[in-house]
């Protein structure tokens, strides 16, 4: 992974704002498809400005204009390449979900089980004796 390019990997909403932050000296960056690595958008970097919790100085790539649901991912001269992420309606809905399932799987006093991604999680009934309203 990239860690001069940080971008929210888990996905966009094709309307709402599209900012990753990038720690390099370039410019410019390109927003291109994962499929074919067509690019799809190019722009210009925001002026850096000096982070005050890791002293590099960070700059923003704007591509809230990339409304077309796909597979994507930014290059940056002089950074390289992102994870890629996604531009979908739903993109938050598998995660939701994630987490849903987490707070299910977390639960103690009963013993829980669940398939997530074709792995089991279980465990037996915990804390049966020690909690209090």
């Amino acid at each position: 992974m990239n860690q001069k390019i940080c971008v929210n990997s888990i996905g966009f909403l094709p309307n709402a704002s599209k900012k990753a932050s990038i720690v390099a000296e370039s410019k410019d960056f390109t927003i291109c498809r994962a499929t074919d690595n067509a690019v799809l958008h190019t722009g210009i970097l925001s002026d850096p400005i000096q982070s005050i919790d890791t002293k590099e100085h960070v700059s923003i790539a704007d591509f809230s204009a990339v409304t077309e649901p796909g597979r994507y991912y930014i290059h940056v001269p002089d950074a390289g390449q992102s994870a890629a992420f996604d531009i979908d309606e739903n993109a938050y809905q598998f995660p939701f979900y994630t987490v849903m399932r987490a707070m299910y799987l977390w639960r103690s006093g009963m013993a829980v089980s669940g398939t997530h991604n074709g792995v089991t999680f279980s465990h037996a009934a915990s804390h049966l004796d020690d909690g209090y309203l």
